[in-house]
């Protein structure tokens, strides 16, 4: 079994509990490039376990803010993805929405190329 997907199954069953840990051991072990590969197979383990949601966030600081903010259930679980600059990704189901600041910025973009 490969280190990504060993990191991955972590994850998967320590849930959000298990991400301060996991960064500080991919820190120590310089293997934090590893992060979006293993948030890749995270996300392809967790649907085939039938877990069809989760929320993305950028940073860990910033789930107590959105989960209240924005009323997100704590069922519901966190991916920490750093492909998220700000903001959110919330996918419940076949339903998938983005306040993330990528998404704004591809938004903003594409009014000014069509003003």
């Amino acid at each position: 079994m490969s280190t990504v997907k060993n990191y991955a199954n972590y994850l998967a069953t320590h849930g959000e509990s298990g991400v301060p840990k996991l960064l500080s051991l991919l820190s120590k072990k310089h293997q934090l490039g590893l992060l979006s590969s293993i948030l890749r197979v995270y996300k392809t383990l967790a649907r085939a376990q039938g877990n069809k949601s989760f929320f993305g966030i950028a940073r860990a600081t910033d789930e107590t803010v959105l989960r209240t903010k924005h009323a997100i259930a704590d069922s519901v679980a966190t991916v920490i993805d750093p492909n998220i600059i700000s903001g959110y990704v919330l996918k419940e189901g076949s339903t998938l929405t983005d306040f993330s600041g990528r998404k704004a910025l591809v938004r903003m973009y594409q009014n000014i190329i069509n003003s």
